[in-house]
Protein backbone atom coordinates (compact mmCIF):
# COMPACT_ATOMS: atom_id res chain seq x y z
CA UNK A 1 0.00 0.00 0.00
CA UNK A 2 1.29 2.96 -0.70
CA UNK A 3 1.44 5.94 1.31
CA UNK A 4 1.25 9.75 0.34
CA UNK A 5 4.99 11.22 1.65
CA UNK A 6 4.47 14.72 3.71
CA UNK A 7 7.31 16.24 1.31
CA UNK A 8 5.38 15.12 -1.56
CA UNK A 9 4.58 17.97 -4.39
CA UNK A 10 0.97 17.88 -5.85
CA UNK A 11 1.05 19.06 -9.49
CA UNK A 12 -2.44 19.76 -10.07
CA UNK A 13 -5.64 20.35 -7.59
CA UNK A 14 -8.80 17.53 -7.73
CA UNK A 15 -11.81 18.41 -8.86
CA UNK A 16 -13.23 19.02 -5.63
CA UNK A 17 -10.01 21.10 -4.25
CA UNK A 18 -10.63 23.35 -7.67
CA UNK A 19 -14.66 23.83 -6.64
CA UNK A 20 -13.95 24.52 -3.17
CA UNK A 21 -11.57 27.30 -4.45
CA UNK A 22 -13.43 29.00 -6.63
CA UNK A 23 -16.46 29.16 -3.77
CA UNK A 24 -13.78 30.19 -1.26
CA UNK A 25 -12.72 32.88 -3.81
CA UNK A 26 -16.19 33.54 -5.17
CA UNK A 27 -17.54 34.77 -1.01
CA UNK A 28 -14.23 37.04 -1.76
CA UNK A 29 -16.49 38.42 -4.76
CA UNK A 30 -13.38 37.41 -6.55
CA UNK A 31 -13.94 35.06 -9.84
CA UNK A 32 -11.48 32.42 -11.94
CA UNK A 33 -11.06 31.95 -15.12
CA UNK A 34 -10.89 28.97 -16.02
CA UNK A 35 -14.27 28.12 -13.33
CA UNK A 36 -13.65 24.65 -12.35
CA UNK A 37 -16.89 24.77 -11.53
CA UNK A 38 -17.71 25.42 -15.05
CA UNK A 39 -15.28 23.20 -17.30
CA UNK A 40 -14.45 19.68 -17.81
CA UNK A 41 -10.51 20.26 -17.67
CA UNK A 42 -8.79 21.57 -14.47
CA UNK A 43 -5.74 23.94 -14.61
CA UNK A 44 -2.13 22.60 -13.49
CA UNK A 45 -1.01 24.52 -10.27
CA UNK A 46 1.37 26.17 -12.43
CA UNK A 47 -0.87 26.99 -14.69
CA UNK A 48 -1.81 30.79 -15.73
CA UNK A 49 -5.28 31.45 -15.01
CA UNK A 50 -6.96 34.76 -14.56
CA UNK A 51 -8.65 36.14 -11.64
CA UNK A 52 -11.45 38.73 -11.34
CA UNK A 53 -13.72 40.94 -9.69
CA UNK A 54 -17.37 39.79 -9.61
CA UNK A 55 -20.55 42.03 -10.53
CA UNK A 56 -23.29 42.18 -8.60
CA UNK A 57 -25.00 39.97 -11.13
CA UNK A 58 -23.44 37.62 -12.92
CA UNK A 59 -24.36 34.02 -14.48
CA UNK A 60 -24.45 31.03 -12.09
CA UNK A 61 -24.75 28.41 -15.45
CA UNK A 62 -23.02 28.19 -18.88
CA UNK A 63 -25.33 29.28 -21.51
CA UNK A 64 -25.84 26.66 -24.16
CA UNK A 65 -23.63 29.51 -26.72
CA UNK A 66 -20.74 29.53 -24.02
CA UNK A 67 -20.94 25.82 -23.93
CA UNK A 68 -20.88 25.61 -27.63
CA UNK A 69 -17.95 28.24 -28.31
CA UNK A 70 -15.82 26.82 -25.29
CA UNK A 71 -16.20 23.62 -27.00
CA UNK A 72 -15.36 24.47 -30.31
CA UNK A 73 -12.73 26.75 -29.01
CA UNK A 74 -10.41 23.35 -27.25
CA UNK A 75 -10.94 21.37 -30.60
CA UNK A 76 -10.37 24.01 -33.19
CA UNK A 77 -6.98 24.47 -30.88
CA UNK A 78 -5.93 21.10 -30.49
CA UNK A 79 -6.77 20.55 -34.99
CA UNK A 80 -5.48 23.87 -35.40
CA UNK A 81 -2.13 25.37 -32.93
CA UNK A 82 -0.10 22.78 -34.05
CA UNK A 83 0.35 23.78 -37.70
CA UNK A 84 -0.59 27.00 -37.91
CA UNK A 85 0.30 28.43 -34.35
CA UNK A 86 3.28 31.51 -35.56
CA UNK A 87 2.70 31.20 -38.68
CA UNK A 88 1.84 34.61 -40.12
CA UNK A 89 -1.81 35.43 -40.52
CA UNK A 90 -2.46 31.64 -38.92
CA UNK A 91 -3.19 33.38 -35.62
CA UNK A 92 -5.70 36.02 -37.55
CA UNK A 93 -7.25 33.19 -39.71
CA UNK A 94 -7.91 31.14 -36.36
CA UNK A 95 -9.46 34.10 -34.48
CA UNK A 96 -11.98 35.05 -37.56
CA UNK A 97 -12.80 31.64 -38.18
CA UNK A 98 -13.96 31.38 -34.19
CA UNK A 99 -15.77 34.62 -34.72
CA UNK A 100 -17.67 34.02 -37.78
CA UNK A 101 -18.63 31.16 -36.36
CA UNK A 102 -20.74 32.25 -33.45
CA UNK A 103 -21.28 35.60 -34.50
CA UNK A 104 -18.59 37.22 -32.26
CA UNK A 105 -17.41 40.60 -32.93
Amino acid sequence: MKTASANAIKESLTKKEAVVLAQILERLDIGIEPDPRLETVIPGLHAPVVLFRLKQQWPRTVSDLYAAAATALSLSAVVWGPGKAGVPDGDADFEREISSAFELS
